[in-house]
């Protein structure tokens, strides 16, 4: 019978993911400062200007959101879309407007293997700098 599996290790290096790359922003390098640490002098990725601030995020495996946040920079809100396999292509999830946005709460039974971060909104009007993601999800496993 299948059971549950939180997923809380760092995005970058994680094995679940297959891929992390900046829409439209090739030569963007998305590398292990992507990933939430505790060490508050410790610097995300800075973006340049941009027209759209997008991270996608591709799974080797299906799993369930449970949250994704954007702490400790300039970004002060998200929106992040669920693309499904199921028929049904997208559902679209907006943080509050606030320090440290936060999506949760994703409203589906539906399992995922790509997503989108749009950091919609920084409080200095510059673009999004120390970036990291936080994402938290769970599985079934065998």
């Amino acid at each position: 019978m299948p059971e549950s599996c939180t997923i809380r290790e760092p995005l970058f290096g994680n094995r679940h993911v297959e891929s992390i790359r900046v829409a439209n922003a090739p030569n963007l390098i998305i590398d292990a400062r992507i990933n939430l640490n505790g060490d508050s002098d410790s610097d995300g990725i800075d973006f340049p200007l941009m027209d759209k601030y997008i991270i996608r995020v591709r799974m080797r495996e299906f799993i369930y959101l449970q949250y994704v946040t954007v702490p400790a920079s300039n970004v002060n809100s998200l929106i992040v879309v669920v693309y499904y396999d199921s028929g049904r292509s997208r559902r679209l999830y907006r943080s509050l407007q606030q320090t440290n946005p936060v999506v949760e709460k994703f409203l589906t039974d539906e399992p995922t293997r790509f997503f989108e971060v749009y950091l919609s909104g920084t409080d200095d009007n510059a673009p999004p700098n120390d970036v990291t993601l936080d994402v938290v999800s769970w599985q079934l496993t065998k």
